[in-house]
């Protein structure tokens, strides 16, 4: 009755001792595989020849996935031995051309989703090439594929999801039935535009737009005007090149837009309050960038938004404005606030006390952010502050222990934390948070100096009394936490990743255990560490 085969981990062959109808001799050894076998995902194309010339697997899969497919001649095997094949999926190819794709359609006529990634001689005439004799296609993805810099008109009636990446200047499409398109991480592209035949009369059914890292795209809003207007997703994270008219233009076209990203140089209070007057009453996520040129003023138009519940905000944004938005966004879930010199702990204690839904808080370097700021936490009037956080970054801030305590008294549900250059926390004050937080699951330390390993000594004991899920560690800059507390912690907790100071990483490696499984070190100051 076994319907899926997973081989994600093959040395030489895939073995099987045993003998069952339908088994046939496979590298010199019986394959155990029943008649029925459906699915197979292969870690190494080498592994799939001799198994895809089983006939009583080649005729019977219907989804075939290998990520690593090098030079081996698996193209023209599937298309000989796999006349069942809805999903086919081969990255890294290099082998896939045009006349291969093409005796790949004719032999897997039921063709419904194929993923050629990677592929090195994946150009523009082997993507024209799945799109004409593929007529059941309805997902196509060809991210990477380094020798597609001519893309061709992308032209079907049946695709609905398209992920294209690759040095390509300009995407062309005439996709009726088009759903989802994701051209994120194509460099050089420049314009999205429809082409061919005239567009449907109800328009492109449009969801979902992904065009994050396309720092050269300049001209999109054509495109979205021959869509339905139906757009819930739009990502223009570091399309810096894009003109704030265009984009302005491309946000008036999506009404119905639930998350926004829009992370990049060219947003200003214009865009914003066009994303406002358009989508309040569908917007969920809204994602700015740190150096947006968005003031206080554009800002609070998020007011609108009464059903936002992420967000992310850019440096400029004042004290006042995040009290503000507090008061009247009550459905707030995660708040990003980055690098910002203005917000202090009477905006962030609003934010607690109003937000009682509030599951993800970020404040990294928020320098006059102290104590104050978890009052909420510790106080009777405001029971729900705090219940549901789940993560917390408050790196480089000026919280002591009394934050932390507050925090270990109210959230019992946080699994990330994030202490990264709070010089002023102590040992007592993170082991009240590893006490209060039995499901603390990633836990940053890095650059706390007055830590020591009497902190290591806590997790230990607090893992053992809790039963805890701790996978991921990082005490890196703490030069009072040594070694040995380290190795005695990874006795007692089967951590994943483990970060700190280049020489203790240099002696857990050398004292490493089988004992302590296949934990990863390594030693790396994080993202805003001067």
């Amino acid at each position: 009755t076994t319907h899926e085969t997973l081989f994600e981990r093959c040395c030489a062959c895939v073995c099987g001792c045993a003998h069952a109808a339908g088994a046939e001799a496979f590298g010199g050894r019986k394959l155990l595989l029943p008649r029925d076998v459906a699915q197979a995902v292969l870690g190494r194309a080498g592994h799939a020849l001799p198994l895809l010339r089983v006939p009583a697997v080649g005729r019977a899969l219907w989804r075939l996935e290998l990520d690593q497919c090098g030079a081996a001649d698996v193209p023209a095997a599937v298309a000989q031995c796999c006349p069942a094949l809805r999903v086919l999926a081969l990255r890294h190819s290099a082998r896939l051309t045009a006349e291969l794709m093409r005796q790949i359609a004719e032999g897997c006529p039921d063709l419904e989703a194929l993923d050629m990634s990677f592929g090195t001689r994946v150009d523009g005439r082997c993507v024209e090439a799945a799109l004409r004799h593929c007529t059941a296609l309805t997902a196509l993805s060809c991210e990477g594929c380094l020798a597609l810099d001519q893309a061709p008109l992308m032209a079907s009636r049946t695709l609905r999801q398209l992920r294209v990446g690759g040095p390509i200047a300009s995407l062309r499409m005439e996709l009726p039935s088009l759903e989802r398109l994701d051209c994120s991480d194509c460099w050089q592209l420049q314009t999205i535009a429809w082409d061919g035949a005239p567009p449907p009369a109800s328009g492109v059914p449009l969801e979902r737009l992904a065009a994050s890292s396309c720092a050269m795209l300049r001209c999109v809003a054509p495109f979205l005007a021959v869509c339905s207007g139906n757009v819930t997703e739009l990502d223009f994270t570091s399309c810096d090149a894009l003109p704030p008219a265009e984009l302005c233009t491309a946000v008036s076209l999506c009404p119905h837009a639930v998350e926004l990203g829009l992370c990049c140089a060219c947003v200003h209070d214009g865009v914003l309050r066009e994303a406002c007057r358009v989508a309040s009453g569908s917007l969920h996520t809204l994602a700015l960038s740190i150096g947006a040129a968005v003031t206080a003023a554009g800002a609070g138009e998020l007011r609108q938004c009464l059903l936002l519940q992420r967000v992310a905000l850019p440096r400029s944004v004042t004290a006042e404005c995040v009290a503000d938005l507090a008061a009247h966004l009550k459905n707030l879930r995660a708040v990003e606030l980055m690098e910002n010199p203005s917000v202090d702990s009477g905006s962030v204690a609003a934010l607690l006390a109003s937000c009682t839904a509030l599951d993800t808080l970020t404040m990294c370097d928020c320098p006059r952010v102290g104590d104050a700021a978890f009052e909420p936490l510790a106080c009777a009037l405001t029971p729900g502050a705090g219940a549901v956080l789940a993560h917390l970054a408050i790196g480089d801030s000026d919280v002591t222990d009394a934050a932390l305590l507050a925090v270990a008294g109210r959230c019992a549900a946080l699994h990330t934390i994030d202490l990264s250059g709070d010089v002023r926390v102590t040992d007592t004050g993170v082991a009240a948070v590893l006490h209060g937080c039995p499901r603390l699951a990633v836990i940053t330390l890095q650059r706390c100096l007055l830590l020591t390993n009497a902190v290591i000594a806590a997790l230990a004991a607090a893992h053992k009394r809790d039963c805890g899920a701790v996978e991921f560690l990082d005490v890196y800059g703490c030069a009072a936490v040594g070694s040995g507390a380290l190795s005695a912690l990874l006795d007692a907790v089967d951590l994943r990743q483990l970060n700190a100071s280049a020489l203790v990483v240099e002696r857990l490696e050398a004292a490493r255990l089988p004992a302590w499984g296949g934990v990863r070190f390594f030693s790396t100051r994080n993202d805003w560490d001067p």
